[in-house]
């Protein structure tokens, strides 16, 4: 019995004994598929098997191709993004600029959504602020949800990662700490508030009726 191997040699195809065809198999393990089929014969006279050049299966060339990459080469990538992220987040939010602007905006943008929900629901609320953060109340000292948010209004800076460590050093917005809105949506009195974040601070000027908030002179970017 003889195995039958194609070759690209001269530009003909011949027949090699089965145990020169395993030999050969042996040669080019590793490499993509041959094309070997069973059958009777010998290799054609004057062909030297070791100067020809075996035919692979052009397939698994383009499967190999097409492979993509590794499972490993992914956890390996996601790992290095996420030791990215936990270095470098921290110190972006450590920035003592960052931090205190960020904390403005926020006041901005909670004390515009009470000041739609109380227009929109026809009553009065108050904005009570105390050293750690603020709190939305309503006449009957239950908590406000912001209009759209789904959750009450209330800021506790101690525990929240990334504005741990800010304070209300100074807090002048009328009586017991609160900023009053009326059922039209007006801001009842105009208040001054002081951040402070790590030495730094913020001060923070809220207008009367519109409850326009200015930082330093210049009006935020409304959230």
């Amino acid at each position: 019995m003889s195995a039958r191997i194609e070759f690209a040699a001269v530009g003909r195809k011949c027949r090699v004994p089965r145990a020169m065809a395993r030999e050969l198999a042996a040669r080019v393990r590793g490499f993509p598929r041959l094309h070997v089929q069973h059958g009777r014969g010998a290799c054609r006279k004057g062909d030297d098997p070791t100067m020809m050049r075996t035919s692979f299966c052009s397939s698994d060339v383009a499967r190999r191709r097409r492979s993509g990459v590794s499972l490993l080469v992914v956890l390996v990538s996601l790992c290095l993004v996420a030791i990215v992220a936990v270095l470098a987040i921290p110190r972006y939010f450590g920035r003592h600029e960052v931090t205190l602007d960020n904390a403005c905006r926020l006041l901005t943008r909670d004390l515009r959504s009470l000041q739609n929900r109380a227009a929109l629901e026809k009553i009065p609320a108050r904005l009570v602020f105390d050293a750690d953060g603020w709190q939305a109340l309503d006449p009957s000292d239950q908590p406000i949800e912001g209009l759209g948010e789904g959750h009450a209004i209330v800021r506790r800076f101690s525990s929240d990662g990334v504005f741990e460590g800010v304070t209300l050093r100074t807090i002048e917005v009328g009586a017991d700490s609160a900023l009053k809105v009326d059922a039209r949506g007006l801001v009842g009195a105009a208040g001054r508030l002081v951040f402070e974040f790590r030495g730094e601070t913020r001060e923070v000027a809220i207008a009367r009726g519109s409850g326009q908030v200015l930082v330093h002179g210049a009006e935020l970017s409304e959230p």
